[in-house]
């Protein structure tokens, strides 16, 4: 690898010294670099897009602590470019190197000496009230109108080049009957010339009425294309590394949440939310949650109820092909409750009593570039230790 992209946390990198330090380390060797800023003092959390990054990027580095990793593998995931955490932070689960190990490893990657783990990541995103069933019902039922005012066009345009070659049949009538009758042979002509100005008229609007149909149908196409991303701007899918969590805001009173799986009812869950968890995010909020600690190359999605309100709290472990829908319920007349949905920590979208959320296994993974054959385990355990003390 010779093309590298930095990803910094300029709050934990204060002047951006060690970014310029790496890149210009960097630079040395013959290889390209270039930083980028996802956090800084004046304007907080900056997010860094997939177009931001050049498309011949071939590594990642994100300088900061698990929180910058997690944020920038979940917005470049797109690229499917390899990405490794430089621990600038404080416990750092995730982020493979300390900032005194980067040298020598930007050494190994640029010699291709590196293991390569994908990580699953979660997909979501709030549904229509009417289903996508009824979507693609709308859909078929503009398109038939489109076709339908199609065919009326063409209709038209066919009537039009039937009346066009009446008119160029009456023309020749005239000029039949005009025999040898000078006189009447040139007012036939003439005759027969205001007809072909008819004629061509009635072409010419023929020809309009087809240009009408074509713009009629580019307007249907772009009215279409239109709707398609209102809707996906304001229902957007939304990816996650760690956890979406379903959780309660304001005062401190219960959520009801039902869930399904694969279009079956599950359970009520009533508490302070819900957090579905990959993998990788195990040893995040799920963690605290009382949740079950998972390898991260490990494939499957955990549901752990945050202060459930039962005496049996438990957290469930799903296969990570099933689709989960988690509607939110009501727990009183007025239907006023509100709550919001979070993707690794950030602020996805709000849902209010009777909206639906879908989550589930999203097409894309992480790609984590990783040097230590260290188990996870006794990652976690030295970790756990250095968090304790």
């Amino acid at each position: 690898m010779k093309k590298f992209v930095i990803i910094v946390n300029a709050l934990k990198d204060r002047h951006l010294a060690e970014t310029k330090k790496i890149c210009s380390y960097i630079r040395k060797q013959g290889a390209e670099c270039r930083y980028l800023v996802s956090v800084d003092e004046q304007d907080g959390i900056q997010k860094v897009s997939a177009k931001s990054i050049p498309q011949d990027t071939e590594c990642i580095l994100v300088l900061g602590g698990d929180g910058t990793l997690i944020r920038a593998a979940r917005d470049t995931v797109e690229c499917g470019i390899p990405l490794i955490g430089i621990n600038l932070g404080t416990l750092g689960y995730l982020c493979e190197l300390e900032i005194s190990d980067v040298y020598d490893a930007v050494g190994a990657i640029m010699q291709d000496q590196y293991m390569l783990e994908e990580r699953m990541m979660l997909s979501g995103g709030k549904m229509n009230p009417a289903e996508t069933e009824l979507t693609g019902g709308v859909s078929v039922k503009k398109a038939s109108g489109l076709a339908e005012r199609t065919g009326i066009s063409a209709e038209r345009t066919d009537i039009s080049a039937e009346r066009t070659g009446g008119l160029e049949e009456k023309a020749d009538i005239s000029a039949e009957r005009s025999g040898g009758l000078e006189e009447k042979a040139d007012i036939s002509a003439e005759r027969l010339g205001g007809l072909e100005e008819k004629a061509d008229i009635s072409a010419e609007r023929s020809g309009g009425l087809k240009e009408k149909t074509d713009i009629l149908a580019e307007v249907d196409i772009l009215a279409e294309k239109a709707a398609s991303h209102n809707e996906s701007a304001e229902n957007g899918s939304y990816h996650a590394l760690n956890d979406i969590v379903i959780h309660r805001t304001g005062s401190l009173s219960l959520v009801s949440l039902d869930v399904y799986v694969n279009g079956r009812y599950l359970n009520t869950f009533k508490g302070d939310g819900i957090i579905f968890a990959t993998p990788t995010g195990s040893t995040g909020y799920n963690l605290s949650a009382g949740g079950p600690i998972v390898d991260p190359k490990a494939q499957l999605l955990l549901l752990t109820p945050i202060n459930s309100h039962t005496l049996t709290p438990r957290s469930i472990v799903i296969d990570p092909q099933d689709e989960v829908v988690v509607e939110v319920g009501s727990r009183r007349a007025q239907r006023d409750e509100t709550v919001e949905v979070s993707f690794d920590g950030d602020h996805g979208c709000w849902l209010q009593v009777g909206e639906r959320f879908k989550i589930q296994r999203a097409k894309e993974q992480a790609r984590i570039l990783k040097f230590s054959k260290v188990s996870f385990l006794e990652i976690l355990r030295k970790k756990m230790q250095s968090n304790g003390n």
